[in-house]
C-alpha cells in the first residue's frame, strides 16, 4: 500500500503538471510549437518536476516491490509496461 502522503504528492505534480500543461497550451494555442515547449520545459524546470517526479517514483517502487533488490528491475519494467521516450534514429 502506498502511504498517504506519497499518494498525495503524486496526486498534486500530477494534478500541478496536467492543469498547468493545459492552461499553456491555451494560453499560447496560436504561438509556434518551439515557443510552447520552451514555456513548458521552462515550467518543468520552475516547479522542480524531475528531482520530485524522481523522489516519488522511488517511493512507489518501494511501496509496490517492498522487497525487490535494487539491481533486479527488468521484471518490475515489464510489469509496468513504460512508454519511454527513445531518440529518433
Amino acid at each position: 500500500m502506498l502511504d498517504r502522503q506519497i499518494t498525495l504528492d503524486i496526486a498534486r505534480l500530477l494534478n500541478e503538471v496536467v492543469v498547468s500543461g493545459d492552461r499553456i497550451g491555451s494560453a499560447l494555442a496560436d504561438a509556434p510549437s518551439d515557443e510552447v515547449n520552451k514555456e513548458c520545459g521552462a515550467y518543468l524546470q520552475e516547479i522542480d518536476f524531475w528531482r520530485r517526479a524522481s523522489s516519488l517514483r522511488s517511493a512507489r517502487f518501494e511501496s509496490l516491490w517492498p522487497d525487490a533488490p535494487v539491481e533486479d528491475e527488468d521484471w518490475i519494467e515489464a510489469e509496468l509496461a513504460p512508454r519511454y521516450w527513445q531518440r529518433p534514429s
